[in-house]
């Protein structure tokens, strides 16, 4: 029978989840709100564009590039994440598997943005990173330690699955931000003098149709799954009979 301190972690536990999920979901809500609401401006007019503008081209070099640290690819921006995967056998002889994740990182540097009608500098600094990620089969570092992430009760020292999304030169890109002056001694005549930068950027690898669709989507999932384990909590401290 469960005692009144196995309730008040459970209760923690599904309503920490909950909230988080939920929140998630209305940031991603959000975000597809303001793709949907935004429409895209050519590069070449942002000189007279002011506050958050929607904006697609491919991405170019502007001088240093990052090394992804699973694939080894320099790019322009990267997010990884490692799962760590638990295999355990029920009592009724079946095989399970559980996915824990170990770990996450990114990292982005400015890039130029161009399509037909100019460029623009884009500074990706604590953007929102929504990229296509590749699973690596033989990734060329592990970036978490084999021991690292362990919890109490579980060994993560054994099968991982490794996640990597990039920015890659050359690829086409949609980006969301604010209009900033730019006074870059790169920036020549025939380029744009602002860049995009600032809290709020998004940056996604897709069509602006497709990303809005993508964090939709993400929004559905989260809210649904915040939603339940908010329900699970309703239950357990009796706001909701069983």
């Amino acid at each position: 029978m469960a005692t009144g301190t196995d309730l008040l972690v459970a209760a923690l536990i599904f309503g920490g989840i909950g909230l988080f999920l939920v929140g998630a979901g209305l940031r991603e809500a959000y975000l597809a709100f303001r793709l949907w609401r935004i429409r895209p401006v050519p590069i070449g007019g942002l000189d007279e564009a002011a506050g958050t503008v929607t904006v697609s081209g491919t991405v170019e070099r502007l001088d240093e590039t990052v090394r992804a640290p699973l694939t080894g690819t320099d790019c322009l921006g990267y997010a990884w994440r490692v799962l760590g995967v638990q295999t355990t056998r029920g009592f009724d002889g079946r095989i399970e598997q559980s996915y824990h994740q170990l770990g996450t990182g990114r990292k982005a540097v400015r890039f130029r943005l161009h399509d037909p009608t100019g460029s623009v500098v884009v500074d990706p600094d604590g953007a929102a990173l929504r990229l296509q990620e590749e699973h690596v089969v033989d990734p060329v570092d592990d970036p978490v330690g084999r021991r690292a992430g362990t919890l109490p009760g579980v060994d993560f020292d054994g099968p991982r699955q490794y996640y990597e999304a990039r920015i890659d030169e050359g690829e086409t890109v949609v980006v969301q931000a604010g209009v900033r002056p730019s006074d870059d001694p790169r920036l020549d005549v025939e380029r744009v003098g602002v860049q995009l930068s600032g809290r709020g950027m998004y940056v996604s690898d897709t069509g602006q149709r497709q990303a809005m669709r993508r964090s939709a989507g993400a929004a559905a999932l989260s809210l649904v799954l915040g939603l339940a384990a908010l329900a699970v909590l309703a239950v357990i401290v009796g706001v909701v009979p069983l």
